[in-house]
């Protein structure tokens, strides 16, 4: 019996473990590091002291993410472990408050496939299976559904109990790895991924109940939602390689600064005072990107789970209206509402919608022609839903209309894309990060929504994002594997 918490201790004892934390140190050390020297420069600090307490940050950041490090490595190892046979150790974490909960449904995937593997179909308890969390299928000797559980409906539809299983999940690892335990393999593993309405990914466990000639369910399916585990990898990686490169410039302004301040500028009251203010403007906007990836990496984290909180849309533009009003006003703008009063409530987050109102405001209040009006109306719409929404009948409309220089349509496909900036040195002189609207799509795909843009050179722009009004589900735009030809072609592409 292996313990998943051993290997980890060997992976950060390793040189190539010491490696893949020593870029996370720099990231989270540089900040203070910079205040640091700053001070010294400024005689504020003695230099000793600063270098015992620069010393003492980046040990400290060592300390702390070598301890996160050894964390996922473990539950990496663990989850590893869960596929094969016999008993796991359960790795003992030095954050269990924010890891456990993860182990707790690793755990529970793991129980789920062992009681499915004592069971036959007249053994089995229905009710235990329906309250199963984890979605679970048996079949027959002829590959259709005989059982399905609550999870699963939820997933692939109300009604795959009866069908073949091409028809439920369109998987060809999948498809194969059934086949292959129909054929003689006792158990088959397979990991896949389903790309609309969002990305999801599973990994999978087939296993053979009983012999292929018996009658009743031969072989069970059992699926974990693994998108979690997989996003928060990729949102840490993503995370260090956009701070890093994002966060040059400012620092190689303020670390010119430091040293013009420490030479020629230092008797001259002017100068100085024109560096500080350069200095202060760089680390505000080092706040705000670094404000602005923090918030990208939660939605994105949590982009797969639908919000099931109920919302008023009139209510949250109204705050954003007040909040960005003198901002408007500063330019001669004025930001005209036009809601209609019969909006139903929604499910939502009211606070990721605030932001992106926020940010579609904002960048109208920004690239807007200074003295005129920007529009944002809202609307119960149930014709030119974009085609991005199949099956949903009714949407709220929310679209906010500027009257600047336009958007060139060879810009309009990549306007959603992280650092993307048709004029970087204008964007950054109003203060942009490159991440409001990339933080607007994340959003809208969580609420299962859409955004499109419409502009053209000379004639302002009109972003509109689109929600629908029902629980997600209700309507038939449900998590559905079989929602449409391209949906299933995209997840078979990516198994």
């Amino acid at each position: 019996m292996r313990s998943a918490r051993t290997v980890a201790d060997r992976q950060n004892r390793n040189p190539a473990g010491a490696r893949k934390i020593l870029w996370p140190v720099i990231a989270l050390s540089l900040p203070a590091l910079v205040v640091l020297t700053t001070l010294v420069a400024l005689d504020r600090l003695d230099g000793s002291f600063a270098i015992v307490a620069g010393f003492g940050v980046v040990v400290a950041m060592a300390l702390m993410v070598r301890s996160w490090h050894a964390d996922i490595v473990a539950i990496a190892e663990y989850i590893a472990a869960l596929h094969g046979s016999g008993a796991v150790n359960v790795p003992r974490l030095n954050h269990p408050g924010a890891f456990m909960p993860m182990l707790a449904g690793a755990r529970r995937l793991r129980r789920a496939i062992d009681g499915a593997l004592r069971r036959t179909m007249g053994e089995a308890d229905e009710s235990g299976l329906d309250n199963l969390p984890d979605p679970l299928l048996m079949l027959d000797q002829d590959r259709r559904v005989v059982r399905a559980n609550n999870a699963a409906r939820e997933l692939l539809g109300p009604n795959p109990v009866g069908r073949d299983l091409a028809s439920v999940l369109r998987n060809p690892a999948l498809l194969q790895g059934v086949d292959q335990v129909l054929h003689g393999a006792a158990k088959a593993n397979v990991e896949f991924s389903f790309h609309a309405p969002v990305e999801r990914n599973f990994s999978t466990r087939i296993a053979r109940i009983a012999p292929p000639e018996s009658e009743g369910p031969c072989i069970v399916i059992a699926l974990y939602d693994v998108t979690a585990i997989q996003r928060a990898e990729k949102m840490r990686s993503d995370f260090i390689a956009d701070a890093s490169h994002e966060l040059r410039t400012p620092l190689s302004v303020l670390l010119g600064c430091i040293q013009t301040l420490r030479g020629s500028a230092r008797d001259d009251p002017e100068a100085q005072a024109e560096f500080f203010g350069l200095m202060q403007g760089h680390a505000e906007r080092m706040s705000r990107l670094v404000d602005d990836l923090l918030s990208l990496s939660r939605i994105e984290l949590n982009e797969h789970t639908v919000p099931t909180d109920l919302i008023d849309i009139a209510a949250i533009l109204g705050e954003v209206g007040e909040s960005l009003g003198f901002k408007a006003k500063s330019r001669g703008m004025s930001i005209e509402f036009d809601c209609d009063p019969r909006l139903p409530t929604i499910t939502g987050e009211r606070e990721d919608l605030a932001q992106v109102f926020e940010n579609l405001i904002d960048n109208a209040v920004k690239y807007g022609a200074a003295n005129t009006p920007i529009g944002v109306t809202a609307r119960l719409v149930t014709k030119d839903i974009p085609p991005s929404l199949p099956g949903v009948a009714e949407c709220i409309a929310v679209a906010v209309a500027d009257q600047g220089e336009g958007i060139p349509i060879e810009h309009q496909p990549r306007l959603t894309e992280r650092f993307y900036r048709i004029d970087t040195a204008r964007s950054r002189e109003l203060g942009g990060t490159g991440l409001g609207l990339a933080i607007v799509k994340h959003v809208v795909n969580r609420h299962r929504g859409a955004l499109t843009i419409t502009s053209d050179p000379g004639e302002g722009s009109i972003f509109t994002v689109y929600l629908p009004t029902r629980p997600f589900g209700e309507d038939g735009s449900g998590d559905r594997a079989e929602n449409g030809e391209a949906a299933a072609g995209s997840a078979a592409a990516g198994g």
